[in-house]
């Protein structure tokens, strides 16, 4: 289990990031955010790491070595997509560019809440199309016969499978 209790004020090194490259207010803010996200939004504390480093590394992008990065007042919509342009061109995957944006809308959304933004930047900017993923094959044993519906007309697909013996149901096989 992680414990986010050091870990919420622990600095961290993430994609050249050092603990001094991050303003005090916006360490603050988002000190606050994921207290906020373990306390009242009962977070997974995977997600709030996860957010965590996705923040941190936003504000890294933004800012250049040895500089601060922009006060949250400053953070424009097209610093976010290009942003995620640069993910894109570095071949990160589109499902992760699509955590690192929610992270960035769930954190600009909070600070508008909190009054400390006027307006969420990150709310326009598009999330990447993720690719449709193919249904797994449903099979059945071949020697099980599957029990026709009583005729009934108020029988429902749930009521129905609930009739049905165990070994007459179908299981949908996991992808490898």
């Amino acid at each position: 289990m992680i414990s986010l209790s050091a870990d919420l004020s622990a600095p961290i090194l993430y994609l050249g990031l050092s603990p001094g490259a991050v303003a005090a207010n916006e360490k603050k803010q988002l000190r606050k955010y994921l207290q906020y996200l373990q306390s009242v939004k009962n977070s997974s504390p995977h997600t709030i790491l996860n957010y965590r480093k996705d923040l941190e590394q936003f504000l890294a992008y933004l800012s250049p070595p040895g500089a601060r990065p922009p006060a949250l007042t400053g953070v424009a919509h097209p610093m976010i997509r290009e942003f995620v342009a640069h993910l894109h061109d570095h071949g990160l995957a589109k499902s992760s560019i699509a955590r690192k944006l929610a992270a960035l809308r769930s954190f600009f959304k909070y600070c508008v809440r909190e009054g400390r933004l006027k307006e969420n930047p990150a709310r326009l900017v598009p999330t990447p199309k993720l690719p449709k993923r193919i249904p797994s094959v449903v099979f059945c044993r071949r020697d099980e016969r599957v029990p026709q519906s009583t005729g009934r007309e108020r029988d429902k697909p749930r009521e129905a499978a609930a009739r049905l013996p165990q070994s007459a149901l179908c299981f949908r096989r996991h992808p490898p």
